[in-house]
């Protein structure tokens, strides 16, 4: 049965967009692109980082380490080596995912398991630059066949992609559309139902 990971309904709920980028330090109305890896700061964030500041378009950042504590010091080091023109948060760990997904543009991220379930709950576009063989590389093969994600290569570089997203707000709207049409909305509901089923009950 592909119901999908259960996440739990909460997890739909979140606070105002403009209260959780202001408590960032971020504009409320400025293109937001979240930049993570998973909860150990996998992928390599710090070249990722580097790409999209030398990005010629007015957006801001959101970059999350989660437990990786030694990636957000080096992070926060190479910044003070560069004249950026970009509103940069760097997080570590954090509880308020449920809240950031939902203030965010776009996620440039790996597609972990949960991370994707989250995305599409959320109708949150992916931009996906690294994965790790076997599971995730199946998702980004199905994330981007269903018109849900866009996955770079060499001629299709962050760069491009981001530039091609910001300056096209339809094919924003294009992805968000594909990703409605594949997310599964009661999973958690559906699977209590299938054992509820299956035993009799």
């Amino acid at each position: 049965k592909p119901y999908g990971i259960p996440v739990e309904k909460s997890f739909l709920e979140h606070r105002e967009k403009s209260v959780v980028l202001e408590e960032l330090g971020l504009a409320p109305d400025k293109f937001t692109v979240l930049l993570m890896g998973g909860s150990f700061g996998a992928g390599n964030i710090k070249d990722t980082l580097k790409e999209l500041l030398e990005i010629d378009r007015d957006f801001q950042i959101i970059v999350i380490t989660g437990r990786n504590e030694t990636l957000k010091e080096k992070l926060e080091k190479s910044l003070e080596k560069y004249t950026i023109d970009k509103n940069i948060s760097i997080l570590g760990f954090t509880q308020d995912m449920n809240d950031i997904l939902s203030a965010v543009d776009i996620i440039v991220s790996k597609p972990g398991g949960l991370t994707t379930t989250e995305c599409l709950l959320k109708e949150l576009p992916m931009i996906i630059p690294y994965y790790i063989p076997g599971q995730e590389e199946e998702n980004m093969d199905f994330l981007s066949n269903c018109g849900a994600a866009l996955r770079t290569s060499k001629k299709f570089t962050i760069s491009v992609l981001l530039k091609v997203l910001i300056d096209n707000p339809t094919r924003m709207e294009l992805l968000k559309n594909n990703i409605k049409s594949i997310k599964k909305q009661n999973t958690a509901e559906d699977i209590a139902n299938l054992v509820s089923n299956i035993l009799g009950y």
